[in-house]
C-alpha cells in the first residue's frame, strides 16, 4: 500500500478527519490554509499537514503517518499489557 492510501485508511478507519482553516501572514502577505488531522470525537489536533498553512507537500505525508500511528497507540493504552508492549517496542538499549 502506498503512503497516501495508508494515511487515508488511518484517517477513515479511526474516527479522524482533516479540518481546514484559511490563514494569512501579514508580514509576508502570504495566504494559506492550515490542514489539521483531528480526532473527530475529542477534537484533538494530531498533525498539521500544511506545515502551519504554507508548506503542504509530499514529505508531510510520512510525518503524518508516524504521528497518527503514535496518537492511535497512545489513545488505546488502557492496560498494563498495552503499556508493556509500548515499552518493549520503544526501549533504547544502552551501549
Amino acid at each position: 500500500m502506498n503512503k497516501y492510501k495508508k494515511l487515508i485508511e488511518l484517517i477513515e478507519n479511526n474516527g479522524l478527519e482533516i479540518q481546514s482553516k484559511k490563514c494569512y501572514d501579514p508580514q509576508s502577505a502570504w495566504h494559506g490554509e492550515e490542514l489539521w488531522i483531528v480526532d473527530k470525537k475529542k477534537q484533538n489536533k494530531i498533525f498539521d499537514l500544511s506545515g502551519n498553512g504554507y508548506c503542504f507537500h509530499d514529505a508531510k505525508v510520512e510525518e503524518a503517518i508516524e504521528e497518527v500511528e503514535k496518537y492511535l497507540l497512545l489513545k488505546k493504552m488502557d492496560t498494563f499489557d498495552d503499556f508493556k508492549k509500548w515499552v518493549e517496542k520503544n526501549a533504547k538499549p544502552k551501549k
